[in-house]
């Protein structure tokens, strides 16, 4: 856990360093343009890369609340701004104190809408299998009760973020999201009270890189 939060917020560190590094050489750029009077188009450099790409591959990795999640998606360009994508992730988290473990595997449908340069809206369906398994213990280490929960949902998700393509590699940010499971397929066992995958929840920093060809 502690070693995929040390990643995510590596990646996070590389990303906008890279971001502002980028906006610091585009305004260096337009400076000399302009004392030269020359004219230079910037700012499209990715969105010009995505034209006659068809497909994509790419690891992703994030936070579902307090959650580490990853997972790969294989994406179709319906259009240059544009693409349909298949997505599976899964996400687990083991609490030694509690003796719990969570463990959701999901697969998503999705479709990602650029506007603009890199910017985008991604909105997905959603199939999700969770498990929940927790232990109770009394102080001197007897076993009270144990607690097993099964659920299958369907449910819906819409994210934002920036992606930006480079000849073939591609890497991008999920920066916030929000997923809802609204409908119960099947259920076995009684749901814990704090279930964090119940309901309406948030997505943090999912970070996507890959190839597109």
């Amino acid at each position: 856990m502690h070693t995929q939060s040390y990643l995510i917020g590596l990646l996070l560190c590389s990303s906008l360093s890279t971001f502002a590094n980028t906006a610091e050489n585009v305004a260096k750029v337009k400076k000399f343009a302009a004392e030269n009077g020359v004219e230079v188009s910037i700012g499209n450099n990715s969105q010009a890369n995505r034209a006659g790409k068809r497909f994509v591959i790419e690891y992703n990795i994030g936070m579902e609340l307090d959650l580490v999640s990853q997972g790969a998606t294989l994406g179709y360009f319906f259009s240059q701004n544009g693409v349909i994508g298949l997505a599976y992730s899964r996400l687990k988290n083991d609490s030694d104190s509690t003796y719990s473990t969570i463990t959701s595997n999901t697969l998503q449908l999705t479709y990602k809408a650029y506007l603009g340069n890199s910017f985008y809206v991604d909105a997905g369906l959603f199939y999700m299998n969770t498990k929940y398994d927790s232990k109770s213990l009394y102080r001197f280490g007897l076993e009270e009760s144990d607690t097993n929960y099964r659920s299958k949902d369907l449910g819906a998700q819409i994210r934002i973020g920036n992606q930006w393509q480079w000849d073939n590699f591609t890497f991008g940010v999920d920066w916030i999201g929000v997923g809802h499971t609204g409908v119960n397929i099947t259920k076995e066992g009684e749901r814990p009270l704090y279930d964090e995958l119940d309901g309406t929840y948030i997505t943090l920093l999912n970070f996507q890189a890959g190839v597109s060809f």
